[in-house]
C-alpha cells in the first residue's frame, strides 16, 4: 500500500514537473519576433537605398572633379575650386549617411573610388600656393575620413603599415622609394640622357633597330630597378627621341613597357610583386 500511495503521489509531482518545463516555451509570445524580424529588412533596405542614391550622386561629383582636371590649365583656380568643393561635399553627405544608416563597405569604397580618381587625374592651381589635390594628399585624407568615422581604428591602422612577420608593407614602400632616387639621380647626372643618344645615335637610321633596342635598354634597366621606376623614367625620354627623329611614340613605348614588364622577373628587385611574394616565400636572389 505504501508503495502505491507512493506511486499515486509520484504522478502528480512528475506530470506537474512536465508542466513547469512546457510552460515557458508555451507562455513565450510569437508576435514580438515576428515584428522584429519585420522592421530589419525594411531598415536594411532604406539605408541601402539612402548609400545607392548618394552613390549616384558622388559618381556625378567625381564627373565634375574629373572635368575640372581636364581644364584645369585654362582655368587653374576654377576648376580647383570646384574639385575641392565636389570632394569636401562628398565627405560630408557619405558622413551624413554612414551616421543615419551605416554601410560600411559602401563608405570604404566610396573612399577608394574617391582616392583612385584625383591619383588619376590630380587638380592644383598653380596660380597660389595652396596644396594639390592628388595621390599624395586625397587618399590620406580618406584614411583620416575612415579613422573619424571609427571605420578603421588606430590598431588596424598601425597594422595595416607594419604588417606581419612574413610581410612588411614599409619595406616594399622603402625600396619603391630608394628606386626613385636612384633614377632620379642618373636622371640628374646625365646617363639616361647619354645613353638616350647612344641609342639614337646608333639604331637612329633604321626604325626597327631603334624599337628593338629600346626594348633591350628598357629590360636591361628592369633587371637591375624596378620596371615601375624605369617606364616613368624613360617614358619622356622616349617620347623626346621619339619627337626628334620624326617617329610615331606609340610602338616605341609599348617596346618599352612590355619588355620592362617581361624582363622584370629576372631578380626579386625587378617589380614590387617580386618582392612581396619573395618576403612571404622566404625566397632568395638564388
Amino acid at each position: 500500500k505504501g508503495s502505491d500511495a507512493t506511486k499515486k503521489g509520484g504522478e502528480p509531482a512528475k506530470s506537474e514537473q512536465r508542466r513547469e518545463h512546457r510552460e515557458p516555451v508555451a507562455a513565450e509570445p510569437r508576435s514580438k519576433p515576428l515584428v522584429t524580424a519585420e522592421a530589419a529588412p525594411s531598415a536594411g533596405a532604406a539605408g541601402r537605398m539612402l548609400h545607392y542614391a548618394l552613390c549616384l550622386v558622388h559618381a556625378l561629383l567625381l564627373a565634375v572633379c574629373i572635368r575640372a582636371a581636364a581644364n584645369s590649365e585654362g582655368e587653374p583656380t576654377r576648376s580647383y575650386r570646384r574639385a575641392l568643393s565636389s570632394a569636401a561635399l562628398i565627405f560630408v553627405l557619405e558622413a551624413l549617411a554612414h551616421v543615419v544608416a551605416p554601410m560600411p563597405h559602401i563608405s570604404v569604397g566610396v573612399m577608394v573610388f574617391v582616392s583612385v580618381t584625383f591619383t588619376i587625374s590630380p587638380v592644383a592651381d598653380e596660380t597660389r600656393a595652396v596644396p594639390a589635390m592628388h595621390m599624395g594628399s586625397i587618399p590620406p585624407l580618406c584614411v583620416l575620413w575612415l579613422v573619424t568615422m571609427r571605420l578603421l581604428s588606430y590598431s588596424e591602422l598601425v597594422t595595416a603599415l607594419y604588417g606581419t612577420d612574413s610581410l612588411r608593407p614599409y619595406h616594399l614602400i622603402v625600396m619603391f622609394l630608394g628606386s626613385v632616387y636612384l633614377c632620379t639621380a642618373l636622371e640628374r647626372a646625365g646617363f639616361l640622357h647619354t645613353a638616350a643618344l647612344k641609342v639614337v645615335t646608333r639604331f637612329g637610321r633604321s626604325p626597327w633597330g631603334l624599337f628593338w633596342a629600346l626594348g633591350c635598354f628598357s629590360g636591361t634597366l628592369t633587371v637591375l630597378i624596378p620596371d615601375d621606376i624605369v617606364t616613368m623614367t624613360l617614358t619622356p625620354i622616349t617620347i623626346r627621341m621619339c619627337q626628334l627623329l620624326n617617329l610615331p611614340e606609340i610602338p616605341y613605348l609599348f617596346s618599352q613597357f612590355f619588355a620592362g614588364n617581361i624582363w622584370a622577373v629576372t631578380l626579386v628587385t625587378g617589380n614590387p610583386t617580386n618582392v612581396l611574394l619573395a618576403e612571404d616565400l622566404k625566397d632568395t636572389f638564388v
